[in-house]
């Protein structure tokens, strides 16, 4: 499975003279949800960088982590100047390659080179993407990632943190770039995306969460125009991820909150869809049926749309989703399965998948 670079606490400067700095950190090494370690030895990088369009490496070094462990420090002292700008700490494995690598790397929030000031709770995530350009996503971290419960349940308000790292928008990004390879197997989907007849593309994404597959349609394909939605406890992020976005020509994204409980069926919902993505919402049990009632209302105001399921099956909860598509007017028009990832000590009997459904109504169809 993927594995993703936490910081359980962000970059804190230590010691300041006029001529060097100290910075401590302390990091973990997750899956998704935030609820496993990583289970083999791994080689790190950490890197004190400048915080400026180049990026100068002012200390780098080599860290490990060990099998069994569930936290890292890091300690960097480097020599800086007086004027030295605002810093930033980049935590990396050693064998990242590919669009996304087996361990996600983390590159802090940028922090004064001042005794005591610490980086904000945000890590940003980049993958480097086949044309050479690169999709950067910011998320929430910090010590109550030990405490991580999926996001999306905040109907229980409690200490939440909004991430990316979500297995199956990770499968999302794979299929978007299998799609402009030429090597995706859901053809439907492609001709949504890319078809001749398809023009100006209305896309709709529910529960997007800091908005990694909302940003990655709009860069990949153009003439998209990504309509993202979710609570309001996402706002703050997914704004500043829309903000800092770089959209393919003639796409745009724009952010709404949405909560399907209180707004399905209303004036937010009315307007016409081509597409609807949803990734990792279908965990939750009790929600299944406010968000199924959401498609419905989307699709009959839109009935030639096509509603994209992307889920990392972990529960037999999960099948309420799919019993409540099957008994609503919506069928399974094609599907198709995402190999992540993965390091060869995480496997069991099967490589980690995420599984992609694209659903219709049945007239449609």
């Amino acid at each position: 499975m993927v594995h993703y670079i936490r910081f359980l606490k962000t970059p804190r400067v230590e010691y300041r003279s006029s001529k060097s700095i100290s910075v401590m950190a302390l990091i973990t090494i997750t899956n998704d949800l935030g609820d496993s370690f990583l289970l083999s030895d791994a080689k790190l990088t950490s890197c004190l960088l400048t915080a400026d369009r180049a990026g100068k490496v002012l200390f780098k070094q080599e860290v490990r982590w060990h099998k069994g462990s569930r936290e890292l420090s890091i300690g960097l002292t480097a020599h800086i100047s007086q004027s030295t700008p605002l810093l930033r700490l980049h935590v990396f494995h050693d064998k990242a390659s590919g669009l996304i690598p087996s361990i996600l790397s983390a590159l802090s929030a940028p922090f004064k080179p001042v005794h005591q000031t610490r980086a904000a709770a945000l890590v940003e995530r980049e993958l480097s993407l086949p044309d050479l350009s690169s999709l950067k996503i910011w998320e929430e971290t910090g010590e109550s990632i030990a405490k991580h419960i999926w996001y999306r349940l905040a109907y229980i308000r409690t200490s939440l943190l909004v991430d990316f790292g979500r297995d199956a928008s990770l499968g999302c990004v794979l299929c978007f770039q299998d799609i402009c390879s030429a090597k995706s197997r859901m053809p439907l989907l492609k001709e949504v995306l890319q078809g001749e007849a398809s023009g100006q593309i209305n896309v709709l994404e529910l529960g997007a969460g800091c908005g990694i597959v909302g940003i990655a349609l709009a860069h990949y394909f153009p003439d998209c125009m990504v309509h993202l939605t979710d609570l309001v406890e996402a706002q703050d992020i997914l704004l500043k991820n829309l903000d800092e976005a770089t959209p393919a020509a003639n796409s745009s994204l724009w952010f709404q909150i949405l909560d399907w409980n209180v707004d399905s069926g209303g004036t937010s919902l009315e307007r016409d869809v081509d597409l609807v993505i949803i990734s990792d919402c279908i965990y939750n049990s009790d929600t299944c049926s406010d968000l199924v009632r959401t498609l419905c209302q989307v699709s009959l105001i839109s009935p030639q749309c096509r509603i994209l399921v992307a889920a990392k099956r972990r529960h037999d909860s999960e099948d309420v989703f799919f019993d409540l598509m099957r008994h609503s007017q919506m069928r399974i028009l094609e599907k198709d399965t995402i190999v992540l990832p993965h390091e060869t000590s995480d496997l069991g009997v099967q490589p980690p998948e995420v599984e992609l459904y694209l659903y219709g109504l049945a007239e449609t169809g």
